[in-house]
């Protein structure tokens, strides 16, 4: 049994004398980070004028970047190419009708005749007509991107022989 433990003693002492070697072996210095360089301070000169600038900003001002104005507010909807920008139509209320089940007001579109809206439809701007009574009508309307309901009164006879008698009190 002898010879075996020789030869376990052998080998454990071949395995210390190369850790030994390893640990106090000199090894070339490794670089694994590389010295950091200052950036460079040099600014280059620019040969803008204020005017020059200006213009550039303003052009700058007018596109849309992000897909909001400057102010935060969302953009307006893209005309499409070579479409012309509709010009506000002039509409106005004639008389609102109130029926049985049936409540529409009539709508003159500048000099052409009068035509019937129901409550629900659209009238010519593409507004909304809400709600009709015999004396007012109620319209929604987008301004500025947001719907806002308008009530519009209608003056009756009744109103204006009341303001004919006060008048000539």
């Amino acid at each position: 049994m002898m010879p075996q433990r020789r030869i376990v003693v052998g080998i454990a002492l071949v395995w210390l004398a190369a850790a030994l070697l390893a640990a106090v072996w000199p090894l070339p210095e490794q670089v694994l980070v590389g010295v950091r360089r200052q950036a460079s301070t040099n600014v280059p000169d620019v040969l803008a004028s204020p005017a020059g600038i200006a213009n550039a900003v303003m052009l700058l001002e007018q596109v849309p970047v992000w897909g909001v104005q400057r102010n935060g507010q969302p953009l307006g909807p893209v005309a499409a190419k070579g479409a012309v920008e509709e010009k506000k139509i002039n509409w106005s209320v004639v008389a609102t009708m109130v029926q049985r089940e049936d409540r529409f007001v009539l709508v003159a579109v500048e000099k052409e005749t009068p035509r019937a809206v129901k409550e629900g439809e659209e009238l010519p701007d593409g507004s909304k007509l809400l709600k009709v009574l015999p004396d007012s009508y109620t319209v929604e309307m987008n301004e500025n991107g947001k719907k806002v309901a308008v009530t519009q009164f209608i003056a009756s006879e009744n109103d204006v022989k009341r303001k004919k008698k006060s008048l000539a009190k």
